[in-house]
């Protein structure tokens, strides 16, 4: 795998965030918050997407919430 780690002093998590894409080289990004997780499905599910559409836009996904060892799976809507 080809990482690249970038340290850069902490101002506030909005310009983190555009700060990183910024660096990005690539035509894809995913941009993955501290508090989530990518698993193997979520992966395959990417995968075999960009493969169907060959030209994809936006890719949303169900956020599966866990508070008091209760979980609800919600999609992501806008707002």
């Amino acid at each position: 795998m080809n990482v690249k780690i970038i340290k850069r002093k902490f101002d506030d998590f909005s310009s983190q965030k555009n700060f990183a894409i910024d660096q990005v080289s690539h035509e894809w990004i995913y941009i993955l918050n501290a508090d989530e997780r990518v698993t193997p499905a979520v992966v395959k599910e990417i995968i075999a997407a960009v493969k169907i559409l060959k030209v994809l836009l936006v890719f949303t996904f169900g956020e599966l919430f866990i508070f008091a060892k209760k979980s609800k799976l919600l999609w992501i809507s806008k707002r």
